[in-house]
Protein backbone atom coordinates (compact mmCIF):
# COMPACT_ATOMS: atom_id res chain seq x y z
CA UNK A 1 0.00 0.00 0.00
CA UNK A 2 3.17 2.24 0.63
CA UNK A 3 4.56 1.85 -2.53
CA UNK A 4 1.10 2.25 -3.93
CA UNK A 5 1.29 6.18 -2.01
CA UNK A 6 4.51 6.73 -3.24
CA UNK A 7 3.91 5.84 -7.03
CA UNK A 8 1.00 7.81 -6.88
CA UNK A 9 3.00 11.11 -6.26
CA UNK A 10 3.59 13.44 -9.21
CA UNK A 11 7.93 14.51 -9.64
CA UNK A 12 8.86 16.71 -11.83
CA UNK A 13 10.43 14.31 -13.74
CA UNK A 14 6.85 12.90 -14.06
CA UNK A 15 5.78 15.60 -16.29
CA UNK A 16 5.01 14.65 -19.35
CA UNK A 17 5.90 17.28 -21.37
CA UNK A 18 9.74 17.66 -19.78
CA UNK A 19 10.20 13.90 -20.10
CA UNK A 20 9.08 14.19 -23.83
CA UNK A 21 11.22 14.11 -26.94
CA UNK A 22 12.35 17.31 -27.77
CA UNK A 23 9.79 17.15 -30.92
CA UNK A 24 6.83 16.75 -28.15
CA UNK A 25 8.28 19.34 -25.67
CA UNK A 26 8.40 21.83 -28.69
CA UNK A 27 4.73 20.86 -29.82
CA UNK A 28 3.63 22.07 -26.31
CA UNK A 29 5.70 24.95 -26.11
CA UNK A 30 3.77 26.38 -29.48
CA UNK A 31 0.51 25.36 -28.03
CA UNK A 32 0.90 26.94 -24.87
CA UNK A 33 2.54 30.27 -26.85
CA UNK A 34 -0.42 30.16 -28.89
CA UNK A 35 -3.04 30.07 -26.33
CA UNK A 36 -0.57 33.71 -24.80
CA UNK A 37 -1.52 35.29 -27.94
CA UNK A 38 -4.85 34.15 -27.86
CA UNK A 39 -5.24 36.02 -24.53
CA UNK A 40 -3.39 39.13 -25.08
CA UNK A 41 -5.32 39.36 -28.65
CA UNK A 42 -8.64 39.09 -26.92
CA UNK A 43 -7.63 40.92 -23.93
CA UNK A 44 -6.23 43.74 -26.45
CA UNK A 45 -9.67 43.88 -28.44
CA UNK A 46 -11.82 44.37 -25.03
CA UNK A 47 -9.57 47.57 -24.15
CA UNK A 48 -10.27 48.76 -27.74
CA UNK A 49 -13.63 48.21 -27.53
CA UNK A 50 -13.55 49.50 -23.61
CA UNK A 51 -11.74 52.54 -24.94
CA UNK A 52 -13.75 53.53 -28.11
CA UNK A 53 -17.13 52.64 -26.97
CA UNK A 54 -15.93 55.70 -24.28
CA UNK A 55 -16.73 53.51 -21.24
CA UNK A 56 -13.26 53.77 -19.80
CA UNK A 57 -13.36 57.41 -19.85
CA UNK A 58 -16.56 57.22 -17.91
CA UNK A 59 -14.46 56.36 -14.43
CA UNK A 60 -12.43 59.77 -14.53
CA UNK A 61 -14.97 61.64 -16.04
CA UNK A 62 -16.94 60.81 -12.65
CA UNK A 63 -13.59 61.88 -10.48
CA UNK A 64 -14.10 65.19 -12.45
CA UNK A 65 -17.52 65.82 -11.66
CA UNK A 66 -16.85 65.57 -7.97
CA UNK A 67 -13.65 67.70 -8.08
CA UNK A 68 -15.97 70.34 -9.70
CA UNK A 69 -18.51 70.69 -7.10
CA UNK A 70 -15.76 70.50 -3.99
CA UNK A 71 -14.62 73.79 -6.35
CA UNK A 72 -10.83 71.57 -7.07
CA UNK A 73 -10.09 72.97 -10.63
CA UNK A 74 -6.88 71.58 -10.54
CA UNK A 75 -8.36 68.21 -9.84
CA UNK A 76 -11.30 68.80 -12.26
CA UNK A 77 -8.73 69.80 -15.18
CA UNK A 78 -6.26 66.87 -14.47
CA UNK A 79 -8.86 64.31 -14.26
CA UNK A 80 -10.30 65.61 -17.69
CA UNK A 81 -7.65 65.21 -19.53
CA UNK A 82 -6.85 61.58 -18.72
CA UNK A 83 -10.95 61.37 -19.45
CA UNK A 84 -10.05 62.59 -22.88
CA UNK A 85 -7.10 60.20 -23.16
CA UNK A 86 -9.05 56.99 -22.91
CA UNK A 87 -11.01 57.71 -25.74
CA UNK A 88 -12.63 59.41 -28.46
CA UNK A 89 -14.25 63.01 -27.98
CA UNK A 90 -17.59 62.31 -26.23
CA UNK A 91 -20.56 64.74 -25.22
CA UNK A 92 -20.25 64.67 -21.74
CA UNK A 93 -16.34 64.93 -21.02
CA UNK A 94 -16.52 68.24 -23.76
CA UNK A 95 -19.59 69.41 -21.59
CA UNK A 96 -17.58 69.07 -18.43
CA UNK A 97 -14.61 70.49 -20.13
CA UNK A 98 -16.39 73.63 -20.90
CA UNK A 99 -17.63 74.29 -17.28
CA UNK A 100 -14.95 73.88 -16.30
CA UNK A 101 -13.80 77.02 -18.36
CA UNK A 102 -16.47 78.71 -17.56
CA UNK A 103 -15.66 78.53 -13.80
CA UNK A 104 -11.75 79.90 -14.81
CA UNK A 105 -12.87 82.70 -16.85
CA UNK A 106 -12.52 81.90 -20.27
CA UNK A 107 -15.83 82.41 -21.61
CA UNK A 108 -14.91 82.27 -25.52
CA UNK A 109 -13.17 78.89 -25.02
CA UNK A 110 -16.24 77.60 -23.16
CA UNK A 111 -18.68 78.93 -25.40
CA UNK A 112 -16.74 77.01 -28.64
CA UNK A 113 -16.66 73.67 -26.27
CA UNK A 114 -20.43 74.08 -25.49
CA UNK A 115 -20.54 73.53 -28.97
CA UNK A 116 -18.56 71.10 -29.74
CA UNK A 117 -20.43 69.06 -27.46
CA UNK A 118 -23.69 69.43 -29.33
CA UNK A 119 -22.56 68.60 -32.68
CA UNK A 120 -20.90 65.26 -30.55
CA UNK A 121 -24.74 64.82 -29.51
CA UNK A 122 -25.39 66.98 -26.34
CA UNK A 123 -28.66 67.35 -25.39
CA UNK A 124 -28.91 71.42 -26.73
CA UNK A 125 -30.74 72.62 -23.70
CA UNK A 126 -28.26 71.44 -21.82
CA UNK A 127 -25.83 73.53 -23.62
CA UNK A 128 -28.32 76.84 -23.20
CA UNK A 129 -28.42 76.36 -19.79
CA UNK A 130 -24.92 76.33 -19.25
CA UNK A 131 -24.65 79.47 -21.12
CA UNK A 132 -27.46 80.96 -18.77
CA UNK A 133 -25.38 80.27 -15.82
CA UNK A 134 -21.97 82.22 -17.57
CA UNK A 135 -24.40 84.92 -18.12
CA UNK A 136 -25.86 84.55 -14.73
CA UNK A 137 -22.38 84.64 -13.13
CA UNK A 138 -21.00 87.66 -14.94
CA UNK A 139 -23.52 89.74 -13.30
CA UNK A 140 -26.45 89.45 -16.21
CA UNK A 141 -28.91 88.44 -13.14
CA UNK A 142 -31.73 90.80 -13.66
CA UNK A 143 -32.54 90.40 -17.29
CA UNK A 144 -32.01 86.09 -16.37
CA UNK A 145 -33.85 86.94 -13.18
CA UNK A 146 -36.68 84.90 -14.46
CA UNK A 147 -34.73 81.99 -16.41
CA UNK A 148 -33.37 81.36 -13.33
CA UNK A 149 -36.01 81.20 -11.11
CA UNK A 150 -36.81 78.33 -13.39
CA UNK A 151 -33.70 76.57 -13.11
CA UNK A 152 -33.68 76.73 -9.60
CA UNK A 153 -37.59 75.27 -8.96
CA UNK A 154 -36.12 72.45 -11.57
CA UNK A 155 -32.13 72.17 -10.98
CA UNK A 156 -31.60 68.80 -12.31
CA UNK A 157 -28.28 67.52 -11.36
CA UNK A 158 -27.00 71.63 -11.26
CA UNK A 159 -28.42 72.70 -7.73
CA UNK A 160 -24.83 74.35 -6.64
CA UNK A 161 -23.86 75.45 -10.15
CA UNK A 162 -27.27 77.49 -10.42
CA UNK A 163 -26.66 78.92 -7.10
CA UNK A 164 -23.22 79.46 -7.60
CA UNK A 165 -23.89 81.52 -11.03
CA UNK A 166 -26.82 83.33 -9.57
CA UNK A 167 -25.07 84.39 -6.36
CA UNK A 168 -22.10 85.52 -7.91
CA UNK A 169 -23.97 87.84 -10.38
CA UNK A 170 -25.94 88.61 -8.09
CA UNK A 171 -23.34 90.23 -5.84
CA UNK A 172 -21.54 91.67 -8.76
CA UNK A 173 -24.14 93.84 -9.08
CA UNK A 174 -24.44 94.66 -5.46
CA UNK A 175 -27.95 92.64 -4.63
CA UNK A 176 -26.96 91.27 -1.74
CA UNK A 177 -30.32 90.53 -0.12
CA UNK A 178 -31.37 88.59 -2.91
CA UNK A 179 -28.03 87.00 -3.24
CA UNK A 180 -27.94 86.40 0.58
CA UNK A 181 -31.27 84.90 1.00
CA UNK A 182 -30.25 82.28 -2.35
CA UNK A 183 -26.93 81.20 -0.24
CA UNK A 184 -29.22 80.39 2.55
CA UNK A 185 -30.80 77.95 0.54
CA UNK A 186 -27.64 76.93 -1.15
CA UNK A 187 -26.39 76.33 2.67
CA UNK A 188 -29.31 74.06 3.58
CA UNK A 189 -29.88 72.12 -0.13
CA UNK A 190 -25.80 71.52 -0.26
CA UNK A 191 -25.13 71.26 3.34
CA UNK A 192 -21.29 69.54 2.91
CA UNK A 193 -20.79 72.35 0.26
CA UNK A 194 -17.79 74.69 1.57
CA UNK A 195 -18.57 77.26 -1.49
CA UNK A 196 -21.61 78.89 -0.11
CA UNK A 197 -19.43 80.10 2.88
CA UNK A 198 -16.85 81.14 0.89
CA UNK A 199 -18.76 83.33 -1.21
CA UNK A 200 -20.87 84.81 1.61
CA UNK A 201 -17.54 85.76 3.61
CA UNK A 202 -15.98 87.54 0.87
CA UNK A 203 -19.78 89.42 0.52
CA UNK A 204 -19.45 90.35 4.09
CA UNK A 205 -16.05 91.12 4.38
CA UNK A 206 -17.03 93.68 0.98
CA UNK A 207 -19.92 94.99 3.48
CA UNK A 208 -17.39 95.87 6.36
CA UNK A 209 -18.58 93.25 8.87
CA UNK A 210 -15.37 91.37 9.18
CA UNK A 211 -16.35 89.23 12.27
CA UNK A 212 -18.76 87.34 10.82
CA UNK A 213 -16.84 87.08 7.04
CA UNK A 214 -14.04 85.71 9.11
CA UNK A 215 -16.66 83.18 10.95
CA UNK A 216 -17.87 82.45 7.50
CA UNK A 217 -14.36 81.75 5.74
CA UNK A 218 -13.60 78.87 8.79
CA UNK A 219 -16.97 77.45 8.59
CA UNK A 220 -15.74 76.81 4.83
CA UNK A 221 -12.59 75.87 5.63
CA UNK A 222 -14.04 73.41 8.03
CA UNK A 223 -16.18 71.77 5.79
CA UNK A 224 -13.02 71.42 3.26
CA UNK A 225 -10.17 72.19 4.54
CA UNK A 226 -8.40 72.01 1.03
CA UNK A 227 -10.34 74.65 -0.08
CA UNK A 228 -7.58 77.02 -1.69
CA UNK A 229 -9.80 80.41 -2.51
CA UNK A 230 -11.04 80.35 0.72
CA UNK A 231 -7.44 79.55 2.62
CA UNK A 232 -6.16 82.52 0.93
CA UNK A 233 -8.49 85.01 1.23
CA UNK A 234 -8.85 84.03 4.89
CA UNK A 235 -4.91 84.71 5.07
CA UNK A 236 -5.41 88.12 3.11
CA UNK A 237 -8.23 88.81 5.62
CA UNK A 238 -6.11 87.80 9.13
CA UNK A 239 -2.74 89.67 7.29
CA UNK A 240 -4.86 93.11 6.89
CA UNK A 241 -5.04 93.11 10.28
CA UNK A 242 -1.72 92.75 11.45
CA UNK A 243 -2.61 88.91 12.35
CA UNK A 244 0.75 87.97 10.74
CA UNK A 245 1.62 85.11 12.41
CA UNK A 246 -2.31 83.30 11.88
CA UNK A 247 -1.94 84.25 8.08
CA UNK A 248 1.40 82.72 7.71
CA UNK A 249 0.27 79.11 9.29
CA UNK A 250 -2.85 80.08 6.40
CA UNK A 251 -0.83 80.56 3.81
CA UNK A 252 1.54 77.79 4.34
CA UNK A 253 -1.38 75.62 3.33
CA UNK A 254 -1.81 76.75 0.13
CA UNK A 255 2.02 75.86 -1.05
CA UNK A 256 0.70 72.31 -1.69
CA UNK A 257 -0.97 73.33 -4.90
CA UNK A 258 -0.14 73.21 -8.33
CA UNK A 259 -0.36 77.15 -8.74
CA UNK A 260 0.37 78.31 -5.63
CA UNK A 261 2.00 81.64 -6.97
CA UNK A 262 -0.95 84.05 -4.29
CA UNK A 263 -0.40 81.99 -1.24
CA UNK A 264 3.29 82.42 -2.08
CA UNK A 265 3.25 86.34 -2.34
CA UNK A 266 1.13 86.44 0.79
CA UNK A 267 3.68 84.07 2.94
CA UNK A 268 6.40 86.20 2.00
CA UNK A 269 4.44 89.32 3.02
CA UNK A 270 4.18 87.46 6.61
CA UNK A 271 8.01 87.07 6.62
CA UNK A 272 8.90 90.47 5.55
CA UNK A 273 6.43 91.91 8.34
CA UNK A 274 7.96 89.74 11.34
CA UNK A 275 11.45 90.29 10.02
CA UNK A 276 12.59 87.37 8.13
CA UNK A 277 14.10 89.36 5.16
CA UNK A 278 16.16 86.48 3.81
CA UNK A 279 12.72 84.10 3.74
CA UNK A 280 10.59 86.79 2.47
CA UNK A 281 13.13 87.32 -0.29
CA UNK A 282 13.51 83.82 -1.31
CA UNK A 283 9.97 83.48 -1.95
CA UNK A 284 9.59 86.75 -3.78
CA UNK A 285 12.29 86.12 -5.98
CA UNK A 286 11.15 82.60 -6.94
CA UNK A 287 7.51 83.93 -7.91
CA UNK A 288 9.22 86.66 -10.18
CA UNK A 289 10.95 83.79 -12.09
CA UNK A 290 7.30 82.01 -12.42
CA UNK A 291 5.90 82.37 -16.47
CA UNK A 292 3.06 85.22 -16.81
CA UNK A 293 0.60 82.33 -17.56
CA UNK A 294 1.31 80.37 -14.47
CA UNK A 295 1.13 83.36 -12.60
CA UNK A 296 -2.53 84.04 -14.08
CA UNK A 297 -4.07 80.23 -13.43
CA UNK A 298 -2.35 80.60 -10.06
CA UNK A 299 -4.55 84.22 -9.06
CA UNK A 300 -7.18 82.47 -10.95
CA UNK A 301 -7.67 79.55 -8.22
CA UNK A 302 -7.76 82.11 -5.71
CA UNK A 303 -10.63 84.15 -7.50
CA UNK A 304 -8.72 86.90 -7.76
CA UNK A 305 -7.92 89.45 -10.81
CA UNK A 306 -3.92 89.79 -11.38
CA UNK A 307 -3.19 93.12 -11.67
CA UNK A 308 0.03 94.40 -13.02
CA UNK A 309 2.99 91.96 -11.20
CA UNK A 310 2.73 91.89 -7.80
CA UNK A 311 5.46 90.00 -6.82
CA UNK A 312 7.89 92.29 -8.87
CA UNK A 313 6.07 95.01 -6.58
CA UNK A 314 6.89 93.54 -3.11
CA UNK A 315 10.13 92.09 -4.37
CA UNK A 316 11.28 95.64 -5.22
CA UNK A 317 9.65 97.53 -2.44
CA UNK A 318 11.97 95.00 0.09
CA UNK A 319 15.15 95.93 -1.69
CA UNK A 320 14.30 99.45 -1.52
CA UNK A 321 13.96 99.50 2.46
CA UNK A 322 17.20 97.43 2.15
CA UNK A 323 19.26 100.01 0.40
CA UNK A 324 19.52 98.50 -3.08
CA UNK A 325 17.60 101.13 -5.01
CA UNK A 326 19.14 99.85 -8.59
CA UNK A 327 17.79 96.20 -8.26
CA UNK A 328 14.69 97.67 -6.64
CA UNK A 329 13.96 100.40 -9.90
CA UNK A 330 14.36 97.48 -11.91
CA UNK A 331 11.63 95.26 -10.60
CA UNK A 332 9.83 98.80 -9.56
CA UNK A 333 9.63 99.80 -13.27
CA UNK A 334 8.30 96.52 -14.39
CA UNK A 335 5.13 96.75 -12.06
CA UNK A 336 4.34 100.18 -12.52
CA UNK A 337 4.56 99.79 -15.72
CA UNK A 338 2.20 96.40 -16.28
CA UNK A 339 0.10 98.58 -14.02
CA UNK A 340 -0.12 101.79 -13.64
CA UNK A 341 -2.97 102.57 -11.08
CA UNK A 342 -1.26 100.79 -8.63
CA UNK A 343 -0.48 103.50 -5.81
CA UNK A 344 1.20 101.37 -3.60
CA UNK A 345 4.06 100.28 -6.59
CA UNK A 346 4.38 104.11 -7.84
CA UNK A 347 5.00 105.09 -4.07
CA UNK A 348 7.92 102.58 -3.47
CA UNK A 349 9.00 103.82 -7.04
CA UNK A 350 8.99 107.24 -6.00
CA UNK A 351 10.59 106.30 -3.11
CA UNK A 352 13.75 104.39 -4.60
CA UNK A 353 14.13 106.79 -7.24
CA UNK A 354 14.92 109.59 -4.11
CA UNK A 355 17.00 106.93 -2.68
CA UNK A 356 18.83 106.76 -6.16
CA UNK A 357 19.60 110.15 -6.24
CA UNK A 358 16.60 110.42 -8.81
CA UNK A 359 15.36 113.47 -6.74
CA UNK A 360 13.03 115.45 -9.39
CA UNK A 361 11.85 112.31 -10.83
CA UNK A 362 10.85 110.42 -7.22
CA UNK A 363 9.32 114.09 -5.79
CA UNK A 364 7.01 113.99 -9.07
CA UNK A 365 6.06 110.51 -8.68
CA UNK A 366 5.10 110.82 -4.74
CA UNK A 367 3.46 114.25 -5.25
CA UNK A 368 1.01 112.40 -8.40
CA UNK A 369 0.87 109.45 -5.92
CA UNK A 370 -0.47 111.78 -3.24
CA UNK A 371 -2.93 113.65 -5.60
CA UNK A 372 -4.56 110.03 -6.83
CA UNK A 373 -5.00 109.24 -2.92
CA UNK A 374 -6.90 112.77 -2.23
CA UNK A 375 -9.26 112.04 -5.39
CA UNK A 376 -9.58 108.37 -4.07
CA UNK A 377 -10.55 109.70 -0.19
CA UNK A 378 -13.86 110.97 -2.23
CA UNK A 379 -14.74 107.59 -2.95
CA UNK A 380 -13.93 106.01 0.67
CA UNK A 381 -16.11 108.78 1.76
CA UNK A 382 -18.96 107.82 -0.75
CA UNK A 383 -18.50 104.03 -0.07
CA UNK A 384 -19.07 104.81 3.94
CA UNK A 385 -22.07 106.80 2.65
CA UNK A 386 -23.37 104.00 0.89
CA UNK A 387 -26.54 101.50 2.26
CA UNK A 388 -26.31 98.48 0.78
CA UNK A 389 -30.10 98.13 0.50
CA UNK A 390 -30.74 101.21 -1.50
CA UNK A 391 -29.82 101.89 -4.95
CA UNK A 392 -27.95 104.71 -4.65
CA UNK A 393 -26.82 105.24 -8.48
CA UNK A 394 -25.34 108.50 -8.19
CA UNK A 395 -22.77 107.01 -5.24
CA UNK A 396 -22.30 103.83 -7.12
CA UNK A 397 -21.43 105.01 -10.21
CA UNK A 398 -18.82 108.16 -8.76
CA UNK A 399 -17.48 105.12 -6.90
CA UNK A 400 -16.25 102.89 -9.89
CA UNK A 401 -14.96 106.49 -12.08
CA UNK A 402 -12.82 107.52 -9.57
CA UNK A 403 -11.23 103.79 -8.84
CA UNK A 404 -11.38 103.76 -12.93
CA UNK A 405 -9.12 107.02 -13.47
CA UNK A 406 -7.29 106.57 -10.02
CA UNK A 407 -7.11 103.35 -8.70
CA UNK A 408 -7.72 99.45 -9.34
CA UNK A 409 -10.34 99.16 -12.46
CA UNK A 410 -11.07 95.97 -11.65
CA UNK A 411 -12.88 97.53 -8.41
CA UNK A 412 -13.93 100.55 -10.53
CA UNK A 413 -15.83 97.10 -12.88
CA UNK A 414 -17.55 95.96 -9.77
CA UNK A 415 -19.00 99.79 -9.15
CA UNK A 416 -19.95 100.51 -12.33
CA UNK A 417 -21.43 97.35 -12.92
CA UNK A 418 -23.73 98.20 -10.06
CA UNK A 419 -24.72 100.98 -11.39
CA UNK A 420 -25.76 99.74 -14.16
CA UNK A 421 -27.53 97.09 -12.89
CA UNK A 422 -30.52 100.00 -10.98
CA UNK A 423 -29.76 102.02 -14.28
CA UNK A 424 -28.96 100.39 -17.62
CA UNK A 425 -28.81 103.94 -19.71
CA UNK A 426 -26.16 104.99 -17.76
CA UNK A 427 -24.15 106.35 -21.10
CA UNK A 428 -20.74 107.07 -19.20
CA UNK A 429 -20.56 103.74 -17.18
CA UNK A 430 -20.85 101.94 -20.45
CA UNK A 431 -18.46 103.97 -22.34
CA UNK A 432 -15.93 103.38 -19.51
CA UNK A 433 -16.44 99.91 -19.06
CA UNK A 434 -15.80 99.31 -23.00
CA UNK A 435 -12.60 101.17 -22.69
CA UNK A 436 -11.51 98.83 -19.92
CA UNK A 437 -12.52 95.63 -21.63
CA UNK A 438 -11.34 96.91 -25.11
CA UNK A 439 -7.82 96.98 -23.04
CA UNK A 440 -7.76 93.69 -20.92
CA UNK A 441 -8.72 92.06 -24.30
CA UNK A 442 -5.19 93.08 -25.72
CA UNK A 443 -4.07 90.01 -23.27
CA UNK A 444 -7.18 88.09 -22.69
CA UNK A 445 -9.36 88.33 -25.95
CA UNK A 446 -12.42 86.86 -23.76
CA UNK A 447 -13.46 90.61 -23.09
CA UNK A 448 -13.64 91.25 -27.03
CA UNK A 449 -17.01 90.62 -26.33
CA UNK A 450 -17.73 92.51 -23.63
CA UNK A 451 -16.18 95.19 -25.01
CA UNK A 452 -17.96 95.20 -27.97
CA UNK A 453 -21.39 94.84 -26.01
CA UNK A 454 -20.98 98.02 -23.95
CA UNK A 455 -19.82 100.02 -26.71
CA UNK A 456 -23.06 98.96 -28.88
CA UNK A 457 -25.20 100.05 -25.38
CA UNK A 458 -23.53 103.15 -25.29
CA UNK A 459 -23.71 104.36 -28.76
CA UNK A 460 -27.49 103.06 -28.44
CA UNK A 461 -28.35 105.43 -25.88
CA UNK A 462 -29.70 108.36 -27.04
CA UNK A 463 -30.87 110.13 -23.73
CA UNK A 464 -28.37 109.19 -21.13
CA UNK A 465 -29.45 108.68 -17.88
CA UNK A 466 -27.78 110.56 -14.86
CA UNK A 467 -26.35 110.17 -12.10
Amino acid sequence: MGSRVRNSKRSPDADPAVNAPPSAQSTVSRRRKRQLIGLVVIGTGLLVALIMSGQLAAIPRGFAVQALHRHDLDGAERWLNRAARLGPADPETVFLNARLLRKLGHTIDSGKELDRAVRLGLDPQRARRETLLSRASAGDVFELAFELDKMLIDPQDDGQEICEAYVNGLLITANYDTASAIIGVWKQDFPDDAQPYYVFARALEHLGRHEQAEEEYRAALAKQPDHLAALYALGRFLLARNRAEEAQAIFQRGLDFPYNAAPMIGLAKCYRSQGQIDDARRLLETVVAIPHDALVQGYQRVDEPLEGLPAHYELGSLLSALGDYAAALALLDQAVAADPRNLEARYARGVALRGAGRLDEGGAELEAVASARKALSEADRLVDRLNPEEPMIAERFRIGELYMQYGSKKRGEMWLKAALSYSPQLKRAHELLADYYAERAREDPDYAPLAAEHRRAAESIDVPDTP
